[in-house]
């Protein structure tokens, strides 16, 4: 029985270690609970004030291509933009460089990633960029 019982939990273990890894806002919010908060806001004005227009996103997104795409077809010199690299691509949270940035521009801003930001403010994700340039 005790044998039994102990698969089981091993099993639970697994299945919450699985979750995990396909949510990665599970170890985005678990280091912004680690993070400085003020530090993070603080990077994150910095960033956005850096350039005309920024975005911030994943390596590998292809949302991030496009929104910059977009940008460029809406008449954005590519000199213009700056991408800000959050890590590598969402579905692997290993490859997240700034957990707590995500975290924290999601709780800032309520936009998924890409998050752009044009002259400091914010314009919201691909979404509302898209609907923007319409």
């Amino acid at each position: 029985m005790a044998a039994a019982a102990a698969r089981l939990r091993k099993g639970a273990l697994l299945d919450a270690a699985r979750r995990a890894l396909r949510e990665p806002s599970l170890v985005a919010v678990g280091a912004l609970l680690k993070a400085d908060v003020p530090a993070v806001r603080a990077a994150i004005h910095r960033e956005r004030q850096s350039a005309p227009v920024v975005i911030f996103g994943y390596e590998l997104s292809p949302f991030c291509g496009r929104a910059r795409q977009m940008l460029e077809d809406e008449g954005v010199h590519e000199s213009q933009i700056k991408i800000v690299s959050l890590g590598a691509a969402p579905s692997l949270p290993g490859l997240i460089a700034e957990p707590a940035m995500v975290a924290e521009l999601a709780n800032m801003y309520g936009a998924g990633l890409p998050c752009c930001f044009v002259d400091g403010d914010s314009i919201g994700d691909f979404k509302q960029l898209a609907a923007a340039a319409d």
